[in-house]
């Protein structure tokens, strides 16, 4: 067979691989001669021929699988949060809305004074949502016109976790309604995520080991790595960030003297395979 390749290519001035396809082509054309020769009897042969062939090649493919084990590693770290994200409400209702509405900026007006005092930037203080509709009061088939209701949500974001408690103390003050929500976040999230990951896979890597040798085995190489991200703690806001948060809601009308800042937690969950050998 190589002495008739290296004459084809001789007489052809084709590539190499060209005139390697026409040599397959050529000896095509004398297997389907053979077959055609042979007849019926002939073409079953060998198909009985091909599926053996196949079949070996399985079993051999098979015998030579890699073994391994996988396993599940798992890392939470707790972290003290380092802003504070604050979403309140402010809602008024007044029979004339103009009156309704001067009544709601004014409220408004008070706790971007306070959020200023505290060293909060405007950039970080923002009206996310206004709604205004008439309100009525519906009894015995009547319709009894309330007022016109004003409702505002505020935003804004505190750097220095140390002054939470002063400065939503003096919000209380203000008049606001609503405390919508409030996020106790971090901004090293990258960081502490990078953290959690490596430690899952070390987890990973000692449970391997130990499962390995209580069955005379050791492991090799990773062949495959998976990672699970746990999204209950992720959360993004309307500023476009996307960091790790602890909520707490808080009735406005409740006396609270403290709240505990605590700690959040980061969890990273990963799957990995390693090769298993003797």
């Amino acid at each position: 067979m190589l002495l008739s390749l290296q004459r084809l290519l001789k007489k052809q001035k084709n590539s190499p691989a060209q005139a390697k396809a026409s040599l397959n082509r050529k000896y095509m054309n004398k297997l389907t001669n053979l077959i055609a020769a042979f007849g019926c009897a002939g073409k079953a042969l060998i198909f009985v021929i091909i599926f053996f062939l196949l079949a070996f090649s399985y079993v051999l493919a098979e015998s030579e699988e890699t073994r391994s084990v996988t396993i599940m590693g798992e890392a939470e770290l707790k972290i003290v949060p380092d802003e504070i994200i604050f979403y309140l409400g402010v809602e008024t209702c007044e029979k004339d809305l103009k009156f309704a509405m001067e009544k709601n900026d004014k409220i408004v007006s008070q706790v971007f004074t306070v959020a200023r005092s505290f060293g909060i930037e405007e950039k970080h203080i923002q009206t996310g949502y206004i709604k205004i509709n008439p309100s009525y009061r519906y009894y015995d088939n009547k319709r009894t016109f309330l007022g016109y209701r004003v409702y505002k949500v505020i935003g804004m974001v505190l750097y220095d976790v140390s002054k939470f408690e002063a400065i939503f103390s003096q919000l209380l003050d203000t008049g606001i309604t609503h405390v919508q929500n409030i996020q106790f976040r971090t901004t090293k999230l990258r960081e502490y995520r990078d953290r959690a990951r490596l430690l899952a896979l070390e987890a990973a890597r000692e449970k391997a080991e130990a499962m390995a040798n209580a069955l005379g085995q050791t492991i090799g190489l990773p062949l495959e790595i998976i990672e699970y991200q746990d999204r209950t703690w992720m959360q993004k806001d309307k500023y476009g960030l996307q960091n790790v948060v602890q909520d707490v809601n808080v009735n406005p009308n409740t006396e609270m003297n403290t709240i505990a800042l605590g700690q959040i937690s980061i969890k990273e969950i990963v799957q990995v395979s390693f090769e298993l050998k003797n």
